[in-house]
């Protein structure tokens, strides 16, 4: 029996490849006007001559046969069917089909033209004589009789090759924890670039629009002017560039041909863009990818859209300062006319998204109380009186670098009571270096990691007091004298000093027996202040002992007083009884600023004092004596 086959490619495109392609070959590029040749390989693999075979071969996807040519084998091409009859082929033999095809004008990029050929029918000779007709399955002909032999068909295609559309990008900084590959800070310049590759002898419709909306989170700016080239050159008429709003588009004529045999054409769309100073843009997670999309329209002749995309994304940077400061008082307690050495540290550490911090000020406000001294201000470091403030310039810190500035300031001498001096330090930075537009820096609506702030304190030592009582025992009725030693610092200022001293329930008051400063009398005098019994039982007593200017010594208060062991306690009514402990306790307290005017009429309360010592306490423990009888 004879048994045909059939396979379909495509030979050659312009007459290349030298040689021509094997059989079977499909997918070829083209372009318009180019010349495609087809071949359809019919083989037998029986053992018996094929004859009259009628081969057809069907052209779809818009090829007619206006653009066919050069059909071999004496064929013929009616509408979209080109037909071959009486082909012969031997047994175990191979025929060759050919024919040529025009790629016709105006077609689109990445358009596919299928064909497929197939044999509608073939005869053999039998053993008696006659000749056998033979239909093969999947017939290409949907009016052939039932099949009767294997399929002989195959398709084969050729396609124009397809339009690219791509975006890219560098950026106009390139410094440590900022590249110009990938990354970008708020206020620099990202330079875009949007191609399109137009294949030759191909032709893209429906008024062709490059679109490249910016959004809120940057910001179109000139210069560099947007720009539009083909080829690297000027663009043909017919081209609008445009730069509307935040959006930058490159619109094409209404049909665009790029002709056989020109080479590709590229069309370049260049233009920069700001980050902007906005929420959106922070290098904190969530926030720190710029995407930026453009997209490209096109149709069809048919209609058909096409809308490609290309984006590219920028990660965002930015500074992370941070500020200590310290000084080298061990435990932060000083004295009129003493020295502090201050070290104020500029911080940018490093971490995730972290870039160079920029046009750093550092200002380190000196509290009223201390005095800067101006030669010990390193590194150029500007001191106002006025404003009591020093204030550092620095160029830019790299991500993990510090830059370390001392000082030296003095207590005032003499200084007041209770100063405690709150030192703060300010630490601003931008994202660009220089004064630019649209950079961030403290001024922004995000300044994290452009602003910093830290304090350290410093206070005046206070007065110290201690209490102490004799005897340490007592029983009910006997009377215990009190010793409170109160020592004022010198060179310090102090307003409205009163000692006050809670007797516990269970003691009463007798009255003052002595007040002496430094051994002798008080200037001013010690004013003891009448004493006040509270409902619990307890009695408040106090000395007023006014207002002390400072001096060059310290002043050393002894105050003694007399009480006695009550026999019952108030408002309770129960016995003071062996074993009790009733402890007192006493403070020295005083005022920064003249608040108390004269002597005051009552025992202030300790709370309306700004400042004072440390209490201190004394205990009596009250015996009795133990009563036995012995009977004999």
């Amino acid at each position: 029996a004879a048994e045909l086959d059939l396979v379909k490619g495509v030979r050659y495109v312009n007459d290349a490849p030298g040689g021509g392609n094997p059989p079977n070959t499909d997918g070829a590029n083209v372009a318009a006007a180019d010349d495609v040749t087809f071949r359809v390989d019919v083989s037998n693999g029986g053992d018996l001559d094929a004859e009259d075979a009628v081969v057809w071969d069907q052209l779809q996807d818009g090829i007619t046969c206006a653009e066919v040519s050069a059909i071999s084998d004496a064929g013929s091409c009616s509408g979209t069917r080109i037909t071959w009859t009486g082909v012969d082929v031997a047994a175990a033999g191979n025929h060759t089909l050919t024919y040529d095809v025009t790629m016709p004008a105006g077609i689109e990029p990445g358009r596919r033209f299928d064909n497929n050929a197939g044999v509608v029918s073939y005869t053999s000779d039998t053993n008696t004589g006659g000749s056998f007709a033979y239909v093969p399955a999947n017939n290409i002909d949907p009016g052939a009789p039932a099949a009767n032999a294997p399929a002989a068909d195959d398709d084969s295609f050729v396609q124009t090759r397809g339009l690219t559309f791509g975006k890219t990008r560098t950026t106009a900084v390139n410094e440590s924890g900022n590249n110009a590959a990938a990354q970008a800070t708020i206020g620099e310049r990202i330079d875009y670039t949007v191609s399109v590759m137009v294949p030759e002898g191909t032709t893209i419709y429906g008024s062709p629009v490059i679109n490249d909306p910016l959004g809120s989170r940057q910001t179109f700016v000139t210069p560099p002017a947007a720009a539009a080239t083909l080829n690297g050159g000027a663009l043909p008429g017919g081209f609008t560039l445009g730069t509307v709003g935040n959006t930058v588009s490159l619109q094409f004529p209404a049909t665009y041909t790029n002709a056989g045999g020109s080479g590709d054409d590229t069309f370049q769309l260049t233009f920069s863009a700001t980050v902007a100073d906005v929420a959106a843009n922070r290098r904190a997670a969530g926030f720190e990818t710029l995407t930026n999309s453009a997209s490209f329209h096109w149709e069809d002749v048919d209609g058909t859209d096409h809308d490609p995309t290309a984006a590219v994304s920028t990660t965002i940077v930015e500074p992370n300062v941070a500020v200590i400061k310290n000084e080298n008082d061990g435990d932060d307690i000083v004295s009129p006319g003493q020295s502090i050495n201050y070290m104020v540290t500029a911080q940018n550490p490093a971490g995730t998204r972290v870039s160079m911090a920029h046009d750093l000020q550092m200002v380190d406000h000196v509290p009223a109380g201390l005095t800067p001294t101006v030669p010990s201000i390193s590194f150029g470091g500007v001191w106002d009186s006025g404003a009591r403030t020093i204030t550092w310039s620095i160029a830019s810190l790299a991500p993990g670098a510090t830059a370390v500035r001392t000082y030296a300031a003095t207590v005032d001498n003499p200084a007041t009571a209770g100063s405690v001096f709150d030192n703060t330090v300010d630490l601003t930075a931008t994202s660009m270096a220089g004064s630019v537009s649209g950079e961030r820096g403290p001024g922004s609506p995000v300044t994290t990691g452009y602003v910093a702030n830290t304090q350290d304190t410093v206070r005046l030592g206070d007065a110290t007091l201690t209490k102490s009582v004799d005897p340490g025992s007592a029983t009910v009725g006997d009377e215990v004298e009190y010793t409170t030693q109160v020592t004022f610092p010198a060179n310090v200022t102090y307003f409205d000093a009163t000692v006050i001293d809670t007797l516990p329930d269970g003691l009463d008051w007798d009255g003052t027996v002595d007040g002496t400063c430094d051994g002798g009398a008080c200037t001013p005098a010690v004013t003891p202040l009448a004493a006040e019994p509270q409902p619990d039982g307890t009695t408040r007593v106090a000395w007023f002992l006014g207002d002390l200017p400072n001096q060059a010594s310290a002043r050393n208060y002894v105050i003694t007083y007399r009480a006695h062991v009550d026999d019952q306690h108030v408002p309770e009514g129960t016995l003071v009884s062996n074993g009790e402990t009733l402890t007192n306790v006493a403070g020295a307290f005083y005022n920064g600023t003249n608040t108390i005017p004269g002597t005051p009429g009552s025992i202030p309360s300790a709370a309306s004092f700004s400042d004072g010592s440390g209490p201190d306490d004394a205990e009596v423990d009250v015996v009795e004596p133990a009563v036995g009888i012995d009977k004999r």
